[in-house]
This record gives C-alpha cells, structure tokens and sequence, in this order.
C-alpha cells in the first residue's frame, strides 16, 4: 500500500509524558490513516527523513483500519505515470 502524508501535526506531549508527533496519512483508495511517532523511540528514525507534507510512502503496516503501526519500516514510493494503453512504445516502457 502507498500513502501520502497529509499533515504532520505539532509535537504533543502524552499522558506517560513522553512527547510524539502525529502523522496522519491518506491511501489511493482515498482512505485515512494516523500514526503516532515518539522522537525518542528507535523507530523515530526510520520515519524521519519521510516527515514532510506530500512524501509517498510504502511498506506500511495497518494496525487496524485508522492506525498505521509506528514500527512499520517506511520507504519512500514513486508512482508510475499514467500511460495510454494504446501506445504500444509507451506500455513497454512503463511495463516492468
């Protein structure tokens, strides 16, 4: 599954006290999905070079059906351009 960030929300500070970022992300399908990101836990820096309004990501684990799981291990995602079926050059190039 590939997401696009949407919006990174202020850092937050928890009921345990900890401080973490809220993430919130939205699929092709058009559907929602958040995750909650602690700068202080190892896989803080999995995401961090992703952190930005508009990155596409992949490799995401879904926690249930509003929560990605923070300990997924993201990687930046490219979407292919749409090409015309009928351009047979095209097609091939875009095929693999």
């Amino acid at each position: 599954m590939i997401c696009e960030i949407i919006k990174i929300l202020p850092i937050t500070k928890s009921v345990n006290g900890n401080n973490y970022i809220r993430v919130e992300m939205k699929d092709q399908l058009g559907n929602f999905y958040k995750t909650d990101l602690c700068p202080n836990y190892r896989n803080y820096k999995r995401w961090k070079k992703f952190l930005k309004v508009g990155t596409l990501i992949k490799h995401l684990i879904i926690k249930d059906e509003k929560t990605v799981d923070a300990d997924s291990y993201p990687e930046k995602a490219t979407l292919k351009p749409k090409v015309e079926l009928s351009d047979m050059a095209q097609f091939a190039k875009y095929c693999l």
